[in-house]
């Protein structure tokens, strides 16, 4: 926000015809730091300012602007599926937290576009079992907002998903949730995500 005070000097004395002066006296406003135009241009889907940013390297693109997240999950939030896959495609990382979020549960948040957004951190490399720290998890997340086809790239995302011993591992999922929806449970069963007579 800029702040410029005016003052209007009127000359009462000894003053003929003269108009009056107008002495203007501007403040120094604060203004956005380069990483802050870069997560607002981010969550814009301006792809010139974002490469500019990038190219000045006077950001880090996996750093926190003045809202407390990154440039990855502010185009998140705005369901800017093609200013995901460009940060991804530009080192952001699929697992950075920021602001007590995580990019792929983020993508359940997304105003638009959770589907494309999801599937391409998935196809980024974010494990699609990992939880927030308030501990939301992805599936859990779109299953409560009726995403099914991303529920269906999530469970199939989950065939590659081993635990730190390279065992086969099961997205771990609130069925309080999604487990009353019988496609959600048609869709876990068809992954075998789930056995069948737990639904």
């Amino acid at each position: 926000m800029r702040v410029v005070f005016c003052t209007l000097c009127l000359c009462l004395v000894g003053c003929s015809s003269a108009p009056p002066a107008l002495l203007v006296r501007a403040e120094a406003v604060p203004t956005a730091s380069p990483q802050d135009r870069f997560v607002e241009a981010a969550a814009r889907g301006d792809f010139g300012e974002v490469d500019r940013r990038l190219l000045a390297a006077d950001v880090a693109i996996d750093g926190v602007g003045a809202e407390g997240i990154t440039a990855l999950l502010a185009a998140i939030d705005r369901g800017e599926a093609a200013m995901t896959k460009r940060l991804l495609d530009g080192g952001a990382s699929v697992e950075r937290e920021a602001g007590g979020r995580r990019p792929l549960v983020a993508s359940a948040d997304a105003a638009v576009g959770a589907e494309a957004i999801a599937k391409a951190l998935l196809a980024a490399g974010a494990d699609p079992n990992r939880a927030d720290p308030s501990g939301r998890r992805a599936l859990t997340e779109h299953a409560r907002r009726g995403h099914l086809s991303t529920i269906d790239a999530l469970l199939a995302a989950e065939r590659d998903y081993v635990d730190e011993h390279g065992e086969p591992r099961m997205l771990d999922f609130d069925w309080h949730v999604g487990g009353q929806d019988a496609e959600i449970s048609n869709l876990s069963v068809s992954h075998e995500a789930v056995e069948p007579g737990m639904v």
